[in-house]
């Protein structure tokens, strides 16, 4: 029956979000990402994420996610974060997904004490590396 699929506030959506489209720093062979054979100039923005989620009207789980998420910098990924926080009333839950292989204090920090109003859920993709 079609309204199984139409939303309700019992149901869980996601957007993901592809912060740095297919980029990546590990490139593992397996990865669907790269098979994907796209080539992104850019990441995207703090305006066009805005832009977007201002025509969300229903709430939504977001997964930031990339190729590699972080490979957006900290500066632009804290502006990303908080973009996110200023739509906090339509964001049910927030997940990162990444390699991890670019974690540090710093960005332990950003998404644990300066976000921590976000709840960020760390979707670590440990991964053997098959280049």
């Amino acid at each position: 029956m079609i309204s199984d699929f139409l939303y309700h506030l019992d149901s869980s959506q996601r957007l993901i979000i592809k912060l740095t489209g297919t980029a990546c720093n590990i490139s593992c062979k397996y990865c669907f990402e790269k098979s994907k054979n796209l080539d992104f100039q850019e990441f995207l923005s703090p305006a066009t994420l805005h832009n977007s989620l201002m025509q969300i009207d229903c709430q939504v789980g977001i997964v930031l996610h990339g190729g590699e998420p972080l490979l957006l910098g900290i500066d632009s990924f804290s502006k990303i974060l908080s973009v996110v926080r200023k739509h906090r009333n339509k964001i049910r839950t927030v997940f990162l997904m990444t390699n991890g292989t670019l974690l540090n204090q710093v960005w332990i920090d950003l998404l644990f004490k300066e976000f921590k109003d976000l709840n960020i859920e760390m979707l670590l993709v440990l991964t053997v590396l098959m280049r």
